[in-house]
């Protein structure tokens, strides 16, 4: 049975050109670490999709989100018996940067270029 996934991707505009932020993975996390990777996490009970994905922004970056739909996709990695079925959305950040220690061992903006 497929887990519900959420991921954000947060925009800004810096000088003219349009940036993503991406966030690298903690060595400590059980699946992918140290792979930089959209912030954003699993669905809690009882929580909707938009509301885990503004918690999970503000958990692993410390940025208030304002997320739109952008789609929903499966994440099938086979040899980790993973099956995700993950909603991400689209939007812009506020506030200050601060990495979850635990989850994110680094995080920066990158261009789309």
């Amino acid at each position: 049975m497929p887990s519900v996934s959420v991921a954000a991707i947060i925009t800004r505009m810096e000088e003219g050109t349009t940036q993503i932020l991406l966030t690298k993975r903690s060595p400590n996390m059980p699946t992918f670490p140290g792979a930089w990777v959209l912030p954003g996490g699993h669905v809690d009970e009882y929580e909707t999709r938009e509301q885990a994905v503004i918690r999970e922004v503000k958990e692993e970056t410390g940025l208030n989100y304002y997320p739109t739909l952008f789609g929903v996709y499966d994440e099938i990695f086979i040899d980790l018996k993973i099956h995700a079925v993950v909603t991400v959305y689209s939007g812009t950040g506020e506030g200050e940067l601060v990495a979850d220690e635990y989850e994110v061992s680094a995080m920066g903006w990158y261009s789309l270029d």
